[in-house]
C-alpha cells in the first residue's frame, strides 16, 4: 500500500447520513467534491498542510475499520478561499465559514484497512504521516511517575459541584449545619490512616453540575480539589480526570437547534469539551491540547500500576442516547498501550492494570428506570471490557448514577480462541459528592481508597455525609484480585 502525505480521521455523526456516499454524491455531480476538516478546538491550524497538496489522500474511520483513498487535486486553508455551496455535502454547507481547511478530490475509494495508518493518525483528525513514525521504537520513559513512598490512589466520584453539590460552598456562608466536603474527606482520611499513603486521585467525571464551569464555580473546584491534594502531600500532575456527561455537556435543555446541526457544531468546534480541558489545565498542568484518553504509569512503593484515563463521553448522532456513555477505538487503542507498558515492566514488583471512566460497564441499580433517554450504560462496554481484560486491566473504576457496587467481569473463550483474558474488579465509585436528592434513598456519598502490594489490591470504601459523623466502611481492605473458577 502506497503510503500518503496526508491522513484524514472521521466519523458518522449525524444519523442515517452517510459521510462517504454524501461526498461521492458530490463528485458524482461535479467532478470533484470539497472534504472539509473538521479542527477540534483544542487541535493547531496546520496551515502548512493546505499548501496546494495534489497528491493521495487517505480518509480513516477508526471506528467502523473503514479505510478510503482518494486523490486531492488541490487544497487551501480558510484564510485563502472558501468552497461555492455546491460542492460541499448538504448536510454541512451552512458552516462553510466554520471548517478550517478543505481538500479537493476527485475520486474516493474504499481500500484495504491499514493499522499502521490507525497508529499514525491516533486520536487526531489531520495528520502528516512521517514514514519515522512507524518505525519509532515504543518509549514509556515519559510517562513514568515515580511515587515510590506510597501505596494507595483515592477514587473520587460525581462530585457535583455547584446547584447538584450536597457539602458547603463558599456561597452557602450562613449553612452552620454543613461543612466543605474537602474537610470531611480529610477528617475521614485520617481516621482511617489513609492520609500519608495516597500517591495519586482519580475523579471519575462530573466535577460540576449541567456543564456549570462559571469563574466561581471553577474557581471553588479547584480550590477544594488543592485543598485536597496539599492536605494528602500529592502533586497537582498526578491528579487524573476522565470527564462526566455533566462536565462535557452535549444537548443543553434550552438549545432550540436541529439535532443534525447540534452534532455538525459539535464536531466541527468540539465546544462541549473546551471549558472543561480548560479547567484541567488549570488545575493538573496536563495540556488543554492533550487527548483526552491516555496512560500512566505510577510506580508506587510496593507496586507499578499503568492506569488508564478514557473518555467516555463522545458526542452521540442520536438526542436519546445523551445518557449513553461511548469510548470507542481511542480508547481501545489506549488499552493496547497499557498493555505495551504492563509487558516491559521490570518484574521485581508486581504490576497491575486500572483503567478509569465515567460511564457504566455494567449496570449498578437493581431495577434500572426507564426513561426516554435511555438506560445509562457504556454502549461499547462489551468490546472495552473484552479488550481490557486481554490487555492485562485487572480493576476499572467508574461513577455516574451515583450507586457503589463492586463486581466482577470475565469473558470466556470459544473453543476455537486462545486468548489470555483475566478477570476484571469493577468499581462503580457511586457518587462523592452530590446532593441526597439526587441519590436513592439507601445510597449515601462515597470514596474508595486503593491500596496496592504484593498480594493484591486492596479496596476501602466509605460512607461518608455533610455533617462528619457517623461514617462507615462498604468495604474494608477487600482484596480485588480474587480468581473466578
Amino acid at each position: 500500500m502506497a503510503t500518503p502525505r496526508i491522513i484524514i480521521r472521521f466519523r458518522n455523526v449525524v444519523n442515517d447520513i452517510d459521510t462517504i456516499i454524501e461526498h461521492q454524491k458530490v463528485i458524482e455531480d461535479k467532478d470533484f467534491v470539497s472534504w472539509g476538516w473538521w479542527k477540534k478546538d483544542h487541535e493547531p491550524e496546520n496551515i502548512h498542510l493546505f499548501r496546494d497538496v495534489k497528491a493521495v489522500i487517505y480518509i480513516i474511520n477508526t471506528e467502523e475499520k473503514k479505510l478510503y483513498k482518494g486523490y486531492c487535486k488541490s487544497s487551501f486553508h480558510k484564510t485563502r478561499n472558501k468552497p461555492t455551496g455546491d460542492e460541499v455535502p448538504a448536510y454541512y454547507r451552512n458552516n462553510i465559514e466554520r471548517v478550517e481547511g478543505w481538500f479537493n478530490l476527485t475520486e474516493i475509494e474504499e481500500v484495504q484497512y491499514s493499522e499502521d495508518i490507525e497508529n499514525i493518525i491516533g486520536q487526531r483528525t489531520l495528520a502528516l504521516n512521517i514514514k519515522e513514525q512507524l518505525d519509532q521504537e515504543f518509549s514509556i520513559n515519559e510517562d513514568y511517575e515515580d511515587l515510590s513512598s506510597k501505596n494507595s490512589i483515592l477514587h473520587l466520584s460525581d462530585l457535583h459541584f455547584g446547584d447538584d453539590h450536597g457539602y458547603k460552598q463558599a456561597q452557602h456562608v450562613n449553612d452552620l449545619g454543613a461543612k466543605k466536603f474537602s474537610e470531611i474527606l480529610i477528617a475521614d482520611l485520617e481516621v482511617c490512616d489513609f492520609q500519608r499513603d495516597i500517591a495519586a486521585i482519580v475523579i471519575t467525571g462530573d466535577l460540576t453540575t449541567q456543564g456549570d464551569w462559571s469563574q466561581n464555580t471553577t474557581e471553588y473546584i479547584i480550590s477544594e480539589l488543592f485543598e485536597i491534594s496539599e492536605r494528602l502531600g500529592v502533586n497537582k500532575k498526578n491528579i487524573f480526570i476522565c470527564p462526566g456527561n455533566h462536565d462535557v455537556l452535549r444537548y443543553k435543555k434550552d438549545d432550540d437547534r436541529t439535532l443534525e446541526q447540534k452534532n455538525v457544531d459539535s464536531q466541527l468546534e468540539q465546544r462541549h469539551e473546551r471549558d472543561f480541558r480548560l479547567f484541567v489545565e488549570d488545575l493538573t498542568g496536563r495540556s488543554r491540547k492533550d487527548d483526552l484518553d491516555y496512560t500512566k504509569v505510577l510506580k508506587l512503593k510496593k507496586a507499578n500500576v499503568v492506569l488508564c484515563i478514557l473518555n467516555s463521553c463522545r458526542v452521540a448522532a442520536e438526542a436519546i442516547w445523551t445518557e449513553y456513555g461511548y469510548v470507542g477505538e481511542a480508547g481501545v487503542s489506549v488499552l493496547k498501550e497499557a498493555k505495551k507498558h504492563l509487558d516491559t515492566l521490570n518484574c521485581s514488583k508486581p504490576a497491575f492494570g486500572l483503567m478509569s471512566l465515567h460511564h457504566h460497564l455494567l449496570p449498578v441499580n437493581a431495577i434500572d428506570q426507564l426513561n426516554s433517554k435511555g438506560v445509562s450504560l457504556t454502549i461499547d462496554a462489551v468490546n472495552l471490557l473484552d479488550k481490557a481484560s486481554c490487555s492485562g486491566i485487572n480493576i476499572a473504576l467508574h461513577g455516574h448514577q451515583h450507586c457503589s457496587r463492586v463486581a466482577q467481569y470475565r469473558k470466556f473463550n470459544y473453543e476455537f480462541e486462545d486468548n489470555d483474558c483475566s478477570p476484571i474488579t469493577i468499581v462503580s465509585g457511586g457518587s462523592s459528592g452530590v446532593h441526597q436528592d439526587r441519590r436513592i434513598e439507601s445510597m449515601k456519598n462515597s470514596y474508595s481508597v486503593i491500596t496496592f502490594d504484593h498480594e493484591g489490591a486492596h479496596l476501602s470504601m466509605r460512607e461518608i455525609n455533610r455533617e462528619g459523623a457517623l461514617h462507615r466502611y462498604l468495604f474494608k481492605n477487600e482484596n480485588l484480585m480474587v480468581k473466578l473458577i
